[in-house]
């Protein structure tokens, strides 16, 4: 598929044509993104990581630029969450200076088109990854100094606002890279909304470094609308004696949202925590990706991945646990637990494990089933109804993985999106 075209001719010359127009610089990082996407090419479903995610229907559309557009600052509230946090706010792609906080406490932030500075090679190479850094209009650069812990999260809300011709989508990409200091404290969200229900395509790409000693968490929100198409990764670099937790959660999806974190263990003691749910519902495709390298003695790695999939909707989880032969005393862990809430949803997993070291402890495991009829049985016995019932039984399958957001407004959010996706679905 690497020559697909639709009625506009070749995709990739599209993309290309939208990069010429947007980008007035031509750095030698951008050119060496372009290089390796024509060199990997548009996915198909002769792709292993790809059979299950159909593309047609996305690389049929026209593919348009975003425009860079001001809302009021009632509009943005609205799509924002209420959280006691530095807000930095982008729409279709580009920073909004007018809608976003000018006082950051110890975050330091840096907008710079021309990226001039030298970011961290991908740990895994994919092709929207380099679509999306080839694409993106300017980086955005997040640093927390060294012993610093910041007093309030950062918050990055992205608003997108589609294109109105259900046949074009309007692309958007954003870049951020962050850094966490030695011995720095701090927590990031990323939230990801639709303003309105016109199709878009939406690139993310973060890389974070967190130096020795530090403590790091991220939150990663996605509510879109069913008519785009989000796809993103995460980079993740660890260095010695770091902590850091890594949740993402996929309620109100795109028609299509695949997020990918990828984490090196380069240093010794690490502790990291990937965490996600997702609920594909009215035949969206959900589809979680880790990959953690233990390439250093003594790191630990827990992972727990949750989906609720009903109503033709499809969830796929895909992860990887790599140890290194030098690492050992490594301790890997991932676990994949998924609910079919009806006979037409489907669900994917493949939890994998690459061991090249001796002395280490690594498990993977996964479970699928539907809910317990009995359990339901004997909460309507104690005169509960059926529909409570079930939805009590879907906040018990969740509630481990909300916990661990550790933020009320956070969890308030994610219950509110599953509890109106459970009353459209419960008849």
């Amino acid at each position: 598929m690497v020559g697909w075209t639709n009625k506009n001719g070749s995709v990739l010359e599209q993309w290309y044509d939208l990069f010429k127009k947007n980008n007035n610089f031509h750095s030698l990082q951008k050119s060496a993104h372009w290089k390796k996407i024509k060199k990997i090419g548009i996915p198909n479903y002769t792709d292993e990581k790809w059979k299950n995610i159909p593309l047609k229907r996305f690389l049929s559309h026209t593919f348009v630029s975003s425009i860079n557009q001001e809302l009021s600052m009632s509009q943005c509230n609205d799509c924002a969450l209420n959280l006691d946090a530095y807000r930095l706010v982008f729409i279709n792609g580009y920073y909004s200076s007018l809608l976003s906080n000018t006082e950051t406490g110890y975050w330091k932030i840096t907008t710079n088109q021309k990226n001039n500075k030298i970011l961290p090679e991908p740990i895994q190479s994919d092709f929207f990854l380099h679509l999306t850094e080839l694409l993106n209009n300017k980086i955005i650069y997040i640093f927390l100094p060294n012993g610093k812990r910041a007093d309030k999260p950062l918050y990055l809300l992205h608003i997108n606002s589609g294109n109105e011709n259900i046949n074009t989508l309007t692309t958007s990409h954003y870049r951020h890279h962050i850094e966490i200091a030695s011995s720095a404290c701090g927590k990031i969200i990323e939230h990801f909304v639709s303003i309105n229900q016109y199709g878009s395509y939406n690139g993310a790409r973060t890389s974070i470094i967190v130096k020795d000693n530090a403590n790091f968490s991220h939150i990663k929100l996605v509510h879109e609308n069913q008519a785009s198409y989000h796809f993103s990764h995460n980079d993740i670099h660890a260095g010695y004696k770091t902590k850091i937790q890594s949740n993402t959660f996929i309620i109100l999806g795109a028609g299509i949202t695949r997020h990918q974190t990828s984490v090196k263990l380069n240093h010794k003691e690490t502790y990291l925590s990937i965490n996600s749910l997702i609920f594909p519902s009215n035949e969206e495709i959900n589809n979680i990706i880790t990959y953690v390298e233990h390439n250093e003695e003594h790191c630990l790695s827990q992972q727990l991945h949750k989906i609720i999939a009903c109503d033709n909707g499809r969830g796929i989880f895909d992860g990887l646990i790599k140890v290194a032969k030098n690492a050992i005393k490594s301790d890997g862990w991932m676990m994949n637990n998924n609910l079919l809430l009806d006979k037409h949803a489907q669900i994917i997993s493949k939890p994998q494990l690459e061991i090249y070291a001796d002395d280490v402890k690594c498990s993977h495991g996964v479970t699928i089933g539907n809910i317990n009829e009995d359990q339901i049985f004997y909460l309507r016995t104690r005169g509960i109804s059926y529909k409570k019932a079930l939805k009590m039984m879907i906040y018990a399958f969740i509630y481990e993985i909300i916990e661990i957001t550790d933020n009320t407004v956070i969890a308030e959010n994610i219950i509110k999106h599953i509890m109106h996706i459970l009353q459209r679905i419960i008849k």
